[in-house]
């Protein structure tokens, strides 16, 4: 009887920190998917301003 209970609880407990553990584990996936979007938009503006430059050293000679 109380080994069933002890049982129940662990289960829980497990149940419990598994949902902590993939709570953090997409928190980590949704901060990666911020970097690589940042990433992405600094170099998209990092390339325009390169293109800009260039046409204006093109227009220049």
């Amino acid at each position: 009887m109380r080994h069933a209970g002890h049982r129940r609880r662990t289960r829980q407990a497990l149940s419990t920190d598994f949902a902590s553990r993939r709570r953090r584990a997409s928190r980590t996936s949704h901060d990666l998917v911020m970097l690589t979007h940042a990433a992405v938009v600094a170099l998209q503006l990092s390339v325009d301003s390169v293109f800009q430059l260039r046409r204006a050293l093109f227009s220049r000679s």
